[in-house]
């Protein structure tokens, strides 16, 4: 069997058990730049039986130092697009579906529905922006489902100070001061406050959203923009213009982010 023998490995390493747990599951990954697009690759190599791929981005030539997949020809074409076709080519024994739209909070329940007939077993929040990691993992918390959420790799490089741990536990982090606060508002409690049984907030609910995040101080700042990038406007960078996302140039390290 061709697929047996693509998996044998990662059988061999998760054991017969953890292995059909791996090929039963079912896996939304929002955010599919340097962080995202590495991780859903490798879920797919992994043989998950389900991938949602979700970024209303497109691919720019910035990104490209850092993009799992994308290459020249994939210059302007939206991520979730490119990313859902390599996955097919590589593992087509997983349904995979790219959905090039932002997440909003009238639209994170949405698109946490089923993937093919099957229910949402994790979310990974591979999202840079603080407003849209707020909606998404709020949602998750108010559906039950656990979140795995990304925390800030531009202008850090050491591996050695990467942390996996809850969110309410990352420091040294400012994405992470920060979501934790914009959690806070939509009822999220992080600091172990009693909230009524069924909100967001509710005891639980905070343990279902781990994050990955590094201590590493950032070894450098954001780089300004010159007068012909400002000119030029977002689809300079392969960004969309919406409204309150900052276009800003991050120094990255093109391996950290796959890390």
């Amino acid at each position: 069997d061709v697929v047996h023998e693509m998996l044998s490995r990662h059988e061999a390493f998760f054991g017969a058990a953890g292995h059909e747990r791996v090929r039963g599951a079912t896996v939304v990954v929002f955010g599919l730049g340097g962080v995202g697009s590495h991780c859903a690759v490798m879920l797919a190599r992994a043989g998950v039986a389900a991938l949602r791929l979700v970024d209303f981005d497109h691919v720019s030539l910035s990104s490209l130092n850092r993009h799992a997949v994308a290459t020249l020809d994939d210059v302007g074409s939206p991520k979730a697009r490119v990313l859902a076709d390599h996955v097919a080519k590589v593992a087509p024994f997983v349904a995979v579906e790219g959905l090039p739209q932002m997440v909003t909070a009238a639209c994170a329940e949405a698109m946490l529905a089923p993937v093919h007939g099957r229910p949402v077993d994790l979310v990974v929040d591979c999202i840079d922006d603080v407003e849209t990691k707020a909606a998404l993992l709020e949602t998750c918390c108010r559906l039950n489902i656990k979140a795995l959420s990304a925390m800030g790799a531009g202008a850090k490089a050491d591996p050695t100070k990467l942390c996996v741990a809850p969110l309410a536990d990352a420091v040294h982090d400012p994405l992470a001061v920060k979501l934790r606060w914009k959690l806070r508002q939509r009822g999220v409690d992080y600091g172990g406050a009693e909230l009524e049984p069924g909100t967001a907030g509710a005891p639980g609910a905070a343990e279902r959203v781990t994050c990955v995040y590094s201590y590493e101080q950032p070894r450098c700042s954001l780089l300004p923009l010159s007068d012909a990038q400002v000119a030029a406007g977002a689809k300079n960078f392969g960004a969309v213009d919406v409204d309150h996302f900052r276009v800003r140039v991050m120094p990255v390290l093109g391996a950290s982010p796959a890390l």
